[in-house]
């Protein structure tokens, strides 16, 4: 697929663009992301797609765009015992360690500015991959809970937030792994996408 509007890569290897308005844009740049960064497995797609759409709600939500997969700032948490790093982005990357983290991995100085996770759609669908793929925010990563057709989708949860919603998030990447694969064809033309023989197809529309 094309790349984006104002899309760059900057000196340390991490894209950055302004957001896309189209939700379908915006979760083509995700996907994007995704193969960018070797991550191939339908399941673990589906899981980063879930992520993002169980953390940043479907639009309204700190200053989210409307149909959601749009970075958003954690809402009533300025006096959170760890604001100003509260939560932001794609992820909502929350902690000063974490926000130290990501600038230390991308050379973004989102110390300086944390909002950069917010503005820079680039920059936040980095973070979230990078994140998951690496085991960077908790210890647990993508490979854990979801390789081929051995898909823990409820443990998964515990890559980025324990027990949280674990579900609720789950059913989200059950749906995903069934809409999934126009977007990646559309992402990636011919970058190589295990789909194992087992997974659902996805449903006309």
């Amino acid at each position: 697929g094309s790349a984006p509007a104002g899309y760059s890569v900057g000196s340390g290897g991490v894209p950055s663009y302004p957001q896309p308005q189209n939700v379908k844009d915006r979760i083509l740049g995700i996907v994007r992301e995704c193969l960018r960064q070797g991550v191939t497995d339908i399941g673990q797609i589906a899981y980063v797609l879930a992520t993002v759409k169980g953390e940043c709600g479907s639009g309204g939500y700190g200053g989210g765009l409307p149909g959601g997969y749009s970075p958003v700032k954690e809402v009533g948490a300025s006096g959170a015992r760890y604001a100003p790093w509260v939560g932001r982005g794609l992820i909502q990357v929350t902690w000063k360690y974490n926000y130290e983290k990501v600038k230390a991995a991308s050379g973004r100085d989102v110390i300086a500015n944390p909002d950069l996770l917010i503005t820079d759609f680039g920059l936040s669908c980095w973070a979230i991959v990078w994140g998951m793929k690496g085991g960077i925010y908790t210890g647990k990563k993508l490979s854990d809970y979801i390789s081929g057709g051995s898909r823990d989708f409820t443990g998964a949860r515990r890559i980025v937030n324990g027990t949280d919603k674990a579900s609720l998030f789950a059913g989200y990447a059950n749906q995903w792994v069934r809409d999934l694969p126009p977007y990646i064809q559309a992402a990636s033309g011919s970058a190589p996408v295990s789909v194992p023989a087992s997974a659902p197809k996805p449903t006309p529309t």
